[in-house]
């Protein structure tokens, strides 16, 4: 409740129906976007694996993956 008070919040629904709790009512706003077909779940299986990103995540996220050994060690 004393976050809702002092912020006004950034909230990204997720895919399906969304209801906003009464307490948020007039307190955030919505990003939109395109949703990705892509799960984070299948990122890290893939990394994990050893197996190609190319085409699923843009080239500066997978620079960001990389350099901080993001998903599995030794990666």
């Amino acid at each position: 409740e004393r976050i809702v008070a002092a912020a006004r919040l950034l909230v990204v629904p997720r895919p399906g129906e969304w209801e906003v709790p009464p307490s948020l009512t007039g307190h955030y706003d919505a990003l939109g976007f395109s949703i990705s077909p892509v799960s984070s779940t299948d990122i890290r299986r893939r990394i994990a694996a050893g197996e190609s990103l190319d085409h699923l995540v843009p080239p500066a996220v997978m620079r960001y993956i990389l350099e901080r050994g993001l998903y599995c060690d030794g990666f």
